[in-house]
């Protein structure tokens, strides 16, 4: 080769060499200097030890209408009978495994900086079981600079399993006031990104045998009556999102990373709302009409609000059931059972500052939703934001952070004036937290 066609041949090289560096590893914003530290990924989760008696459903849920929605009654009426919306709810998942493709971090300016490259590692499988601990540690070269988000690449098809228990749902006309308990069964799956319903002939581990399931299958779920002794939850497949090789989480951090550090950055994920199950099938609404009547264990759309991340070798989380009651409701309207429930979740660092928080409904809309911010004030007069996105968010007054289980407090909910331009059905109101969950995370 001539010495002028060798001389461009390696600048070319070069010049690729840096560009596919750049595509695949980004920059830190604070050149490419880095640090050795610590990234586990732990979780977290509410108890649920209620038994159970199964029975196996083939068909629609069979459950009787509430009185009060019953034609005849004092209360109905075409134009003023309650018609809450309650086609989806939450509960706690037993244990969920993963399989991580790949870790990078979000930088302040745009860049992203992978640490574990999809296309350079293998998965790496992780079962998340809800105790508190550490289920993995990867040790990084972490980017200096401030870190906006974590963001972690999953596996759409993941292994779950967990009850949902005594949950209200009412669709208006197709199913009218209902209160069910169900749990994770059946060799059946929802495949979001084709739209079919899929048998995995007795393999969770191997997609490539799984068949498409020609009849009605049993929806993958058994309907029980707590608190007669039965059967346990089974392991069921869940496809996560729509998309056909991977799901994504970004999880808000910001922190900056000095030079000369060794950061310990922690992961937990909050299993207590991590089980969804709707009765009008999945959320991203394929186009068989079918499959979209179906009940089943649907992939979790809040996803993205249960991976919690915060800098520090140890930290509290705590996980909130919550109930919101518009203005002019009595506080025991808290307690029926189409009342607008959720979850939030608060992680305080080891100096007892709100390192992450967010409230997630369970399914109703017109619930408050997002990420905290502004946390400010102690003991009794904390306040602080939630906000869905930068266009929207209502404010929390007189929250007080709890020590014990089942122990309560009623905050006031201030909503921004009606905008038509983003409309909202969350008004002024209050919200009743009830502490379900403690955990300490450590070393």
């Amino acid at each position: 080769m001539k010495p002028r066609r060798r001389f461009v041949l390696q600048i070319l090289m070069i010049v690729l060499s840096v560009f596919l560096s750049s595509c695949w590893f980004g920059s830190s914003g604070g050149g490419n200097d880095t640090v050795r530290g610590t990234l586990q990924l732990r979780s977290v989760g509410a108890e649920n030890t209620l038994p159970a008696s199964f029975v196996v459903h083939t068909q629609k849920l069979e459950l009787s209408q509430y009185p009060w929605y019953k034609e005849g009654s004092l209360w109905f009426s075409e134009t003023s009978a309650p018609a809450p919306q309650v086609t989806e709810n939450a509960g706690p998942a037993e244990s969920m495994t993963v399989r991580l493709l790949g870790v990078s971090f979000l930088m302040q300016g745009g860049a992203e900086v992978k640490v574990l490259d999809p296309l350079r590692s293998d998965p790496v499988t992780i079962t998340l079981t809800g105790d508190g601990s550490a289920a993995r540690e990867f040790n990084f070269e972490i980017p200096t600079g401030t870190i906006e988000k974590v963001k972690l690449l999953f596996h759409p098809l993941v292994r779950i399993k967990g009850k949902i228990e005594n949950k209200f749902y009412n669709v208006p006309g197709l199913i009218e006031g209902q209160s069910i308990s169900v749990q994770t069964h059946g060799p059946y799956y929802f495949n979001a990104n084709t739209g079919k319903m899929m048998d995995s002939n007795g393999t969770l581990d191997n997609p490539a045998d799984d068949t498409e399931a020609s009849n009605p299958p049993p929806y993958s779920y058994y309907q029980y009556n707590p608190p007669v002794q039965g059967a346990n939850p089974e392991t069921i497949l869940l496809w996560l999102g729509n998309a056909s090789d991977s799901f994504v989480v970004e999880t808000p951090i910001r922190t900056t990373v000095q030079v000369g550090t060794a950061p310990r950055i922690n992961i937990a994920a909050d299993l207590s709302r991590m089980l969804r199950f709707s009765v009008r099938g999945s959320e991203f609404w394929p186009e068989d009409t079918t499959v979209q009547g179906w009940q089943m264990f649907v992939s979790n759309h809040y996803m993205n609000y249960l991976f919690a991340s915060f800098v520090g070798g140890s930290g509290t989380i705590q996980g909130y059931e919550y109930t919101y009651l518009p203005a002019g409701s009595g506080e025991g309207d808290f307690d029926v059972p189409w009342a607008k429930r959720g979850w939030m979740t608060l992680v305080y660092d080891q100096t007892g500052a709100l390192a992450f928080g967010t409230m997630i409904p369970d399914g109703q809309p017109g619930s408050p939703e997002g990420y905290l911010s502004e946390y400010t004030g102690r003991d009794a007069a904390v306040s602080f934001k939630v906000s869905k996105d930068a266009q929207y968010s209502v404010t929390l007054r007189n929250f007080e952070r709890k020590t014990q289980k089942e122990e309560t407090v009623i905050a006031d909910l201030e909503a921004p004036p009606f905008d038509p331009n983003n409309p909202s059905s969350i008004v002024n109101g209050q919200v009743r937290f009830v502490l379900k969950m403690q955990s300490v995370a450590s070393n």
